[in-house]
């Protein structure tokens, strides 16, 4: 019999974990996160068998989320920044996330907090290094036109 003509047949989730069937195969049987976990897989296993975030968030807490894998990234649609830095989160994850400055702010981080730090000094770097560049082009082209308006001797 397949997982699924098991289902059918009225057997559980739990059953089927205890008959030794893995989170994947009970998934693909159409059976639910919510179903899985009152089964006694954990987030990491749900995860390793395709469900996304949003299909854990109900059953599991943002923490668990974290220590099954899922990134700031992936779980930005679902949680808010402050959820995500109660979850452990770092700086430079919510940074690599695109959470903004504000939000960082907001959840509590200062500019203390070396990532933020790190970021913001990088962002002004490349920001100085770019006008530093407009600048010298726009001085070799004044330059050129200054050359090509002497007066020949």
């Amino acid at each position: 019999y397949t997982v699924k003509d098991l289902k059918d047949a009225g057997f559980t989730a739990t059953e089927l974990k205890n008959a030794g069937f893995q989170a994947t195969e009970l998934k693909d049987a159409g059976f639910t996160a919510t179903e899985l976990k009152n089964a006694g897989f954990a987030a990491t296993e749900l995860k390793n068998a395709g469900f996304k975030a949003n299909e854990l968030k109900a059953d599991y807490t943002v923490k668990d989320l974290k220590d099954a894998g899922f990134t700031a990234t992936e779980l930005k649609a679902d949680y808010t920044v402050k959820d995500l830095k109660d979850a452990g989160f770092k700086a430079k994850e919510l940074i690599n996330a695109q959470f903004t400055a504000t939000e960082l702010k907001n959840a509590g981080f200062t500019a203390t907090d070396n990532e933020i730090n790190k970021s913001f000094n990088i962002t002004i770097f490349f920001l100085v290094i770019v006008i530093m560049s407009i600048i010298f082009v726009m001085f070799v082209i004044n330059k050129n036109q200054n050359l090509k308006k002497k007066p020949k001797n």
